[in-house]
């Protein structure tokens, strides 16, 4: 990649904490929503999305922003549960190479902190899955397509905001 291009797709950030996502394309989305029509799943939100870096690490400086969309083909429901705040998380776990490297791109290059255990990607469903039973979903029968990168300031309240929409 020449200079020009590397500048060109840079993206000035001064944060106390910064989050970079996959945004899901609008035809993905669709498709999901009907997915989770048909399932019986309540939305928790509107921007699907898969998290590459949540870090609360104070950054500024240039980020690369170069992005080429990524086609999320084997998918698998899953759970998240978090006891302290009584929540119950419907996940897809997304398994793509591709997402794992640049969530390692970021962290090596920028050192930032991964602020979970580990890095798992997935895409929230619902915030609201305690009564869901897995076993009674149907499987993706469709590609997820990842089309956008997103680099912005961490909002540390973004789930509770949702959630109450």
């Amino acid at each position: 990649m020449c200079l020009q291009k590397i500048l060109e797709s840079t993206k000035q950030i001064d944060a106390d904490g910064i989050y970079i996502s996959l945004a899901l394309s609008e035809k993905s989305k669709t498709k999901l929503k009907k997915y989770l029509l048909e399932n019986n799943i309540k939305e928790s939100f509107n921007d699907f999305h898969c998290t590459i870096i949540y870090s609360k690490k104070k950054f500024s400086g240039k980020i690369i922003s170069d992005f080429e969309e990524i086609i999320v083909e084997k998918t698998s429901l899953g759970r998240f549960e978090n006891k302290e705040k009584d929540e119950n998380v419907v996940v897809l776990h997304l398994d793509n190479p591709k997402i794992n490297s640049l969530h390692n791109f970021y962290m090596q290059n920028y050192d930032f902190k991964y602020d979970f255990p580990d890095y798992q990607p997935h895409m929230t469903l619902t915030y609201f899955g305690k009564e869901i039973n897995l076993e009674d979903l149907n499987d993706l029968d469709f590609p997820l397509i990842f089309d956008k990168l997103e680099i912005e300031k961490l909002d540390d309240n973004y789930v509770e905001k949702i959630k109450k929409d």
